[in-house]
């Protein structure tokens, strides 16, 4: 099914407001083009939304440090590329609905305590 330019230009909208994370608007943009659904719609009818609250998000990050020791002690000896596994962990835990850069922000905040 063709995709609406006006449903197109309301997700980038979406995007730019940050309501969507990357991953979350290429699902979507997946359905829309399966359903020819407007983006808002599809988010209320699959319950999606993006995850930003550390109320909601630090819990997971001290879980994933937690699971994970091999990569935080990385971490804390200079490897960086450990950061982003560990937001990649995130990132799958909260598939996809989490925004990644608070998850960097609350990992990095919570390894170099």
């Amino acid at each position: 099914m063709n995709i609406p330019p006006e449903h197109l230009a309301h997700l980038v909208y979406l995007i730019q407001l940050g309501t969507l994370s990357s991953r979350l608007a290429k699902d979507l943009l997946l359905a829309m083009h399966e359903t020819g659904n407007d983006p808002e719609t599809l988010m209320e009818e699959r319950s999606i939304k993006k995850m930003g609250g550390d109320e909601e998000l630090a819990p997971i990050v001290k879980e994933i440090i937690e699971k994970n020791p091999k990569a935080v002690e990385d971490f804390r000896k200079g490897k960086e590329s450990s950061l982003q596994f560990l937001v990649g962990q995130g990132m799958a835990r909260t598939k996809g609905q989490a925004d990644p850069e608070r998850l960097r922000a609350l990992f990095r905040e919570e390894l170099t305590k």
